[in-house]
């Protein structure tokens, strides 16, 4: 009995992480006009690229929007806000074509520097920024 429900779990297992691996493979969806307008004036990065390798920036930036939620802490998230946190994330690991964050399911955007309680009013902000 023990034997068939460790089986059970195995499959299961299984398939969890194949239809997470196969949902990963699939293109994530071209990057608008809006979009490409942001990155090229605001992305020095990018707008220094050559024509294939912007290409495929913006495939990287696309997936990594299309995996990571970016949500706003008293803040509202704008399609700027959002192109610009990948751009970020993906400037770092470009030379690494086969490398992702995996694991990082979400970014928090506070709309000001916080505190070690995360207070975003008062006295001793002094954090912009957080990894972990």
């Amino acid at each position: 009995m023990l034997y068939i429900l460790i089986i059970i779990l195995l499959l299961v297992v299984w398939r969890v992480m194949r239809a997470h691996a196969l949902q990963r493979q699939a293109p994530p969806p071209p990057m608008s006009h809006d979009m490409r307008v942001i990155m090229e004036s605001k992305v020095q990065f990018y707008s220094l690229l050559s024509e294939s390798d912007r290409k495929r920036f913006e495939e990287r930036v696309m997936r990594f929007l299309a995996d990571v939620r970016i949500t706003g802490v008293s803040a509202e998230v704008t399609v700027q806000d959002r192109v610009l946190v990948a751009a970020s994330a993906v400037i770092p690991i470009f030379g690494f074509p086969e490398w992702r964050y995996r694991g990082l399911r979400e970014v928090l955007l506070y709309p000001s520097s916080f505190n070690e309680h995360y207070a975003i009013t008062g006295a001793g902000r002094d954090r912009l920024g957080q990894v972990g």
